[in-house]
C-alpha cells in the first residue's frame, strides 16, 4: 500500500487489497465483478505479520477494535491501523466510546485518528493523551422523574438545535429509514403498538426540546410518544409513487422546539394493487440525528421487528423477549456535563483569556454595496 498511500487521498485507501493473476472477463469483455475472489483480511496483501500485545493497555486497545470491526482479537494486529482493517469514520466514534468503557478515560475521536493502532492508542495512556479518568456511566434520573421535567441537553444535541433554530426546514440531519414490508404487511394496529413501545423503551424517542432563558436548550420527556410521531396512514397507486412519497419525507424537517414536536416521524404507505387490493406497504421511518445515530439504526429495527411479530401474532410486547434499557440518554447528558466538565474548563478558559485581549482583529475589506 506504500504506492496508494503516496498517489490515494487517505479515506480512498483500500482496507484489503487482494493479488488477482487474471481479470475474469464477461463475453463482452467486462471485468466479471461476480468471478472476482472473496475480499478478505486473510487475502489481504496488507495482513503482515499479527503482533500481540505487550500490555494490559494494548490488550484493551485491541479487544476495543476487533470488537467495533467485528474481527476475532487474535488476528488484529496491535501495529495494524484500524482504518486498513476496515474501519471508518462511524466506526471511529464507535471505537472511541468502546475506549472509553474499555479504560474508563476520556478518548476523543481526533486521538482515533492521529494514532489508529492499538500500540498507538495504548501509548496514549502512558502520556496522558486520553485526558482525565471518568467516572462510571450509570443511571442519573429515576424513571419516576424523568417525565415532565426540564433536563440538560448534551453538548452535541445542543450544537444539533442551534443549527435546528437557525434552519428549522432544514433536512440534513434527517436519518430515513424507508423499508418494504414483507407481502400485504402487518396489520397497522400492531405496526402502531409496536412504535408506541419502542418509545416507552426508549425516552428519547418521545423528547421534545425548549429553548430557555439563558439562550441554552433543555430536553422534556413526555408520557407518551408525540402525536407527530405516531404512525399516519398513506396510499399510492404504484411502486414509484411510494418511492416518490418516501422522498418528500426524507427532504422534510422536524418540529422539535415545540411540545407538538418531536424527533420521529413514522409513515405506512399502502401501495393500492388492481381491485384496490393493498399489494404492499412501505414503512417510513424518519428520526431526527438529534436523538440517533447510525449506531441506533440496528437497535430500532430489531426492536421493531421483534415487537411486530409478537404483536402481530397475537401476543403482547412483553412477549418479544426484550430487556429493559439500563439508561436513558438522559441519563448520558447529565453524566457528560457532569463528567467532562474538568476537560472543556482549561478550553473555555483559553478562549475567554485569547478573547479579552485587545480589541479583536477587523478584517477591512473595500465594499461597492452598504
Amino acid at each position: 500500500l506504500a504506492g496508494a498511500r503516496e498517489a490515494l487521498p487517505a479515506y480512498m485507501l483500500p482496507s484489503v487489497v487482494v493479488g488477482v493473476d487474471e481479470w475474469p472477463r464477461t463475453s463482452s469483455g467486462k471485468i466479471d465483478r461476480r468471478r472476482l475472489p472473496a475480499a478478505s483480511l486473510a487475502s489481504s496483501a496488507c495482513g503482515g505479520s499479527v503482533v500481540g500485545p505487550r500490555s494490559a493497555s494494548e490488550s484493551a486497545a485491541r479487544e476495543a477494535i476487533a470488537g467495533v470491526l467485528r474481527l476475532g482479537a487474535e488476528s488484529v494486529s496491535v501495529e495494524a491501523s484500524f482504518f486498513e482493517l476496515g474501519g471508518n469514520s462511524l466506526r471511529a466514534v464507535l471505537l472511541s466510546r468502546a475506549l472509553c468503557a474499555a479504560l474508563g478515560r476520556e478518548v476523543a475521536v481526533a486521538e482515533v485518528l492521529q494514532r489508529p493502532t492499538a500500540a498507538g492508542l495504548a501509548s496514549s495512556v502512558g502520556d496522558g493523551g486520553f485526558g482525565v479518568l471518568l467516572p462510571p456511566l450509570a443511571r442519573r434520573v429515576e424513571a419516576s422523574a424523568l417525565v415532565g421535567v426540564a433536563h440538560a441537553v448534551s453538548w452535541n444535541q445542543s450544537q444539533l438545535l442551534t443549527v435546528h433554530a437557525a434552519e428549522p426546514s432544514s433536512a440534513a440531519y434527517n436519518i430515513p429509514m424507508p423499508r418494504w414490508l414483507p407481502g400485504a404487511g402487518l396489520p397497522s394496529r400492531a405496526l402502531r403498538l409496536a412504535l408506541l413501545e419502542v418509545a416507552r423503551r426508549h425516552a428519547v424517542l418521545r423528547t421534545t426540546y425548549e429553548v430557555c432563558l439563558d439562550g441554552g436548550f433543555a430536553q422534556r420527556v413526555h408520557a407518551s410518544l408525540p402525536s407527530s410521531g405516531v404512525l399516519v396512514e398513506a396510499r399510492a397507486r404504484s411502486d414509484a409513487e411510494a418511492s416518490g412519497l418516501a422522498a418528500v419525507d426524507a427532504s422534510s424537517g422536524f418540529v422539535l422546539l415545540d411540545a407538538r414536536g418531536g424527533a420521529l416521524r413514522a409513515t405506512l404507505v399502502r401501495v393500492v394493487g388492481d381491485g384496490g387490493a393493498h399489494a404492499r406497504q412501505l414503512l417510513l421511518l424518519n428520526v431526527h440525528h438529534v436523538a440517533f445515530d447510525g449506531g441506533s439504526t440496528s437497535v430500532l429495527l430489531g426492536e421493531l421487528d421483534a415487537l411486530c411479530a409478537a404483536l402481530g401474532a397475537g401476543a403482547s410486547a412483553s412477549d418479544a423477549g426484550l430487556a429493559a434499557p439500563s439508561l436513558q440518554y438522559v441519563d448520558y447528558a447529565l453524566w457528560q456535563r457532569e463528567s467532562l466538565a474538568p476537560v472543556l474548563e482549561p478550553q473555555r478558559a483559553y478562549w475567554r483569556a485569547s478573547l479579552r485581549e485587545g480589541a479583536l482583529p477587523v478584517l477591512e475589506l473595500p465594499l461597492d454595496h452598504a
